[in-house]
C-alpha cells in the first residue's frame, strides 16, 4: 500500500513513517501518481495546496488523521481516551500497565508517550487512541468508532453535540467508560440510545501521607508518590479502562506503583 501524507506536523509523521517503515504493507510515498493509494491530510492543510489538487484531479481517496488511524487500526479493538481534562494521564497510566506486563499495544496520541505519537505493533490485539478535546471542531475523533471508550468530562454545554455522536459511533455491544461526578456528561450518556454498555466512575478512597497519595484499595493500601490529588480520578478511570483490556485491578495497582 502507498500512502502520501499531506502535513505540518513533521515531528508526528517522522514517528509514522518510522514505524511504517518495519512492515511489508504500507510506506511513505514521496509523490502522489495513480499507484498511489490513500492521501492522509492534516486538518490544517489548505484545500488549495498543490498535493490535494493533484489528489483530486487522479481521484484518489484522501483521508483525514482521523479516518486513517481508523483505516489503520480497524482489525484491532480500538479503545479511544477523550474528554476535558486528563485524557493525557490516563491515556499514559493505560500505555504504562500493558507494557509494564509486557502486553503489546498499539497507539496514537496527541502527546508523545515514550517519545513516541505513533506505536505500531502486529502482535497488539489493543490500539489505543487519544481524541484530542481542544481540536473538537476539527479533529472528527467521532471517526474512530471505538469498541472501548472512555470520556473524562466535559467543558460546557456547547461540547454536548459532539460528545454525543462520539458516543452514538462506539460500535454497537461496545463499552462506554465515564466520570459520573460530571453532572452534564451524565446528561449526554444518558441521551444516547446506542445499545452499549456503560460503567460510570468517581474518586477513589485515598488518603495523603505528607507527599504521599495513598489509594485505599480492596487489595489494601497503596501508596503512590508521583500522584498529585487531581489526578487520583484519572487512576480510577484508567482502572476500569485496564480491566477492560484483560487487566485486573491486582496488576493494574502493581503497574501503578512504579507509574
Amino acid at each position: 500500500m502507498r500512502i502520501h501524507f499531506i502535513s505540518n506536523n513533521t515531528f508526528f509523521l517522522q514517528d509514522v513513517i518510522s514505524e511504517l517503515s518495519n512492515t511489508n504493507i504500507t510506506y511513505k510515498s514521496d509523490e502522489i501518481t495513480t499507484d498511489t493509494d490513500w492521501v492522509v491530510v492534516d486538518e490544517e492543510i489548505q484545500e488549495n495546496h498543490p498535493d490535494i489538487l493533484k489528489a483530486k484531479e487522479l481521484n484518489l481517496r484522501t483521508l483525514s488523521l482521523a479516518e486513517f488511524i481508523y483505516e489503520y487500526f480497524k482489525s484491532k479493538t480500538r479503545v479511544v481516551v477523550t474528554g476535558c481534562f486528563g485524557t493525557s494521564d490516563i491515556f499514559k497510566m493505560v500505555v504504562h500497565t500493558m507494557d509494564f506486563h509486557n502486553i503489546p499495544i498499539s497507539y496514537y496520541t496527541n502527546n508523545q508517550v515514550k517519545n513516541k505519537f505513533f506505536r505500531h505493533n502486529e502482535e497488539a490485539e489493543f490500539a489505543i487512541i487519544e481524541g484530542n478535546e481542544k481540536k473538537l471542531n476539527s479533529s472528527k475523533f467521532h471517526m474512530y468508532h471505538p469498541t472501548v471508550a472512555l470520556v473524562s468530562g466535559v467543558s460546557g454545554s456547547d461540547d454536548s453535540e459532539k460528545y454525543l455522536s462520539f458516543i452514538d459511533e462506539i460500535t454497537k455491544g461496545g463499552i462506554l467508560i465515564y466520570n459520573k461526578e460530571d453532572i452534564l456528561l451524565q446528561e449526554i450518556v444518558n441521551t444516547s440510545e446506542n445499545p452499549i454498555r456503560k460503567i460510570e466512575y468517581e474518586t477513589p478512597e485515598f488518603e495523603v501521607n505528607g507527599k504521599t497519595i495513598v489509594l485505599i484499595t480492596n487489595e489494601g493500601e497503596l501508596p503512590i508518590e508521583n500522584i498529585d490529588k487531581q489526578n487520583i480520578i484519572n487512576i480510577e478511570g484508567a482502572k476500569w479502562l485496564c480491566q477492560n483490556m484483560g487487566i485486573d485491578p491486582t496488576d493494574f495497582y502493581e503497574a501503578m506503583a512504579s507509574f
